[in-house]
């Protein structure tokens, strides 16, 4: 009896840890919560890479998808010409973001960040590895340049940013570098493309819903964490 309710409780806990795993997009084709950064920066993500909203629907719903996870396949599937769920079936079987670019046929040129010039890790050691060692010298599969997951994660983050604003590289990266958050800084380029003015309300990402539209609420993220959110993990992904 006793190991029945332990199994039953552990049973509990599972499915609550996957409701919680889940991005916090009721839908799409709804305006966000304009409090909530992260939800904020979800939709500049399918605005940027030009997504179909069935697609991004689809894809959100999927368990344990974070949302650096949505944007950097938002960013590979906009490169590649494949679907968001091509993206997602490669990533979910374990592999790390720089062999799904590589599966994808993405080449590396389009991938690392090209600044003007050495801003330190991760941009500038990246691109000078791959000027030196892989830029120019043959079909991106023969290289054995790499990037580890935060570090792709950076890259697809500062390329959102140029998509979604225009502004160079170099820009970007001294805003990131110089303490701007990234969820807020796309909920301040959201808002204020969709005339919510450049406000920077729940840069926690949590915020109670005050100037939105009524009807969508603000969930609760789980594991998703604000400054680093989900950096590189599907199915499969544990570090």
């Amino acid at each position: 009896m006793r190991a029945r309710i332990v199994v039953t409780a552990v049973v509990c806990l599972l499915v609550v840890a996957g409701l919680q795993a889940r991005l916090p997009i009721p839908d799409f084709g709804q305006p966000p919560n304009w409090a909530d950064n992260v939800q904020v920066s979800l939709h500049l993500s399918l605005d940027a890479w030009k997504l179909p909203v069935g697609d991004a629907n689809r894809f959100a719903a999927e368990p344990r998808v974070t949302a650096d996870d949505f944007m950097v396949a938002a960013f590979l599937c906009n490169r590649s010409g494949k679907s968001l769920q091509a993206v997602w079936e490669l990533r979910r079987t374990g592999l790390p973001w720089s062999q799904v670019a590589v599966r994808l046929g993405v080449p590396w040129d389009v991938i690392v960040v090209q600044p003007g010039r050495d801003y330190g890790p991760p941009y500038g050691k990246a691109w000078g590895y791959w000027k030196n060692h892989g830029h120019g010298k043959g079909h991106p599969q023969q290289q054995a340049f790499v990037l580890s997951d935060p570090e792709f994660v950076a890259m697809a983050r500062v390329h959102t940013l140029c998509q979604a604003t225009g502004r160079p590289p170099d820009e970007i990266i001294v805003g990131l570098q110089g303490g701007r958050e990234y969820h807020a800084w796309c909920g301040e380029v959201y808002r204020e493309k969709h005339g919510h003015g450049p406000k920077d309300k729940g840069a926690s990402g949590h915020g109670h819903q005050e100037d939105g539209p009524p009807g969508l609420q603000n969930k609760e993220h789980g594991n998703q964490e604000h400054g680093n959110q989900g950096q590189g993990h599907g199915h499969g992904h544990g570090k």
